[in-house]
């Protein structure tokens, strides 16, 4: 009594948690319509429609109006099977719809009369021309999200790396990423499975990945230019995202996309100068999982409940490329620029700007130039002070390039930065 308790409560608990999915908003979600007729194009009424779900068997059931005609709104995107049945007539099935994210799809049918165990099978074919809507849409189904090749260089990959190739956007580079149908940059609008993917900021690629789920998570997504609904109206242009959903039959993969100083090859003036590469390390990695839910001798999902897990991993150590900078020589702390000298070698004068004075004759301003290049710690800013200490102590910013004092190379691009790195680090 029990044990038969306990199923119920946990069938219960599963049924509340999948209607309150449900109840989010669902603009990911696509409607299936259609129409009921006879050979003669007589309307049908009453006809019972089936809608079946093809990879988790989830099966739906409407029935025509008066006018033969029925839609099924809130569908998620996948392959469909239509099944029609009408008394007296021969049930009418059309296999592989597709029905893509946000969209709409029709499968009408056409009833011919006979026994009801003679069933009409139909083959599902691409439509041409959308005409139940004013959308114009592009949609990059799993096999390309799975195929196509994607750039992992510095940051993790992202959708965005996809979405530039529909022929509506356009990759304005850098951190504005992105522009569809001739709107402004980053004005854009996203979702994920209904539920808004957008930012606080402007819309900028960099932002809104952190919102967007790993690659190896979308099942597809849309790239509306215009005619979207309405609900999307306050953006220029939309990008509706649909994560995967677990399948009757368990399925997952792993991955490791790899990058270092071993394989990557050294700059080409690195090469001429005999500097080797900077650091340069880089791992993005991660697995997904999906199936029915399965608890033995409790509870089996097949046909009715699903999961589906995803996580993605990103590591980068990446360090500076070679550069050189210009730092303050050791005795410039201390005031002394005698060795300040230009390219020729000739000295460059240090004035006094408290000795300045106005010629009362020509107007002009003339300044007394520091005895021996040397500006006197009296006239040292006592903030200054206590500011170069810092430096002085820690002996990181002082030349090191080596050059000989009084040459111009001596306080002239006289730091050479190797050995920094950042790190960037992140889970999805």
């Amino acid at each position: 009594m029990n044990l038969l308790l306990s199923r119920g409560l946990v069938r219960l608990i599963l049924t509340l948690a999948l209607s309150a999915l449900c109840a989010f908003a669902q603009s990911e979600r696509g409607t299936i319509t259609g129409a009921v007729r006879d050979t003669s194009g007589a309307v049908v009424p009453g006809a019972s429609i089936k809608i079946t779900n093809d990879a988790t068997n989830v099966a739906l059931d409407t029935v025509s109006n008066a006018q033969g005609e029925f839609t099924m709104p809130s569908m998620p995107p996948g392959t469909y099977t239509v099944r029609v049945e009408k008394q007296g007539f021969r049930p009418s099935e059309e296999k592989g719809l597709t029905l893509v994210a946000g969209g709409n799809v029709r499968a009408d049918a056409a009833l011919q009369v006979g026994a009801a165990t003679q069933a009409v099978e139909v083959s599902a074919t691409a439509v041409q021309l959308q005409t139940d809507d004013s959308r114009t849409s592009v949609t990059l189904e799993n096999r390309l999200v799975q195929d196509l090749p994607l750039e992992v260089a510095g940051s993790v990959r992202g959708p965005f790396q996809l979405a530039s190739i529909a022929p509506d956007a356009k990759n304005l580079g850098g951190i504005t990423g992105l522009s569809i149908g001739g709107g402004q940059a980053a004005a854009y609008g996203t979702s994920l499975d209904g539920i808004s993917a957008n930012t606080s900021r402007a819309l900028y690629t960099s932002t809104v990945s952190s919102n967007a789920p790993s690659v190896e998570a979308i099942d597809q997504f849309s790239i509306d230019s215009a005619g979207y609904k309405a609900e999307f109206g306050h953006a220029a242009g939309n990008m509706t995202f649909a994560s995967k959903s677990g399948t009757n039959s368990y399925h997952g993969n792993v991955y490791e996309f790899l990058r270092n100083n071993d394989l990557d090859a050294n700059y080409f003036y690195n090469n001429i100068s005999g500097i080797p590469n900077s650091i340069y390390k880089q791992n993005d990695f991660g697995g997904t999982f999906g199936g029915p839910v399965w608890i033995p001798k409790f509870y089996r999902g097949k046909d009715k409940t699903f999961f589906f897990f995803s996580y993605e991993g990103f590591r980068n150590r990446a360090g500076s490329n070679a550069a050189t900078y210009t730092v303050p020589t050791q005795e410039m702390y201390n005031g002394d620029f005698s060795k300040w000298v230009t390219s020729a070698g000739a000295q460059i004068p240090i004035y006094n700007p408290l000795s300045q004075v106005q010629n009362p004759t020509t107007g002009a301003y003339t300044r007394t130039a520091f005895p021996g290049n040397v500006i006197p710690p009296s006239l040292f800013s006592p903030n200054s002070v206590q500011s170069l200490k810092i430096f002085q102590q820690s002996g990181v910013l002082v030349p090191n390039d080596g050059a000989t004092p009084g040459t111009v190379a001596y306080v002239t691009s006289n730091y050479f930065l190797t050995k920094a790195s950042s790190n960037n680090n992140l889970n999805n």
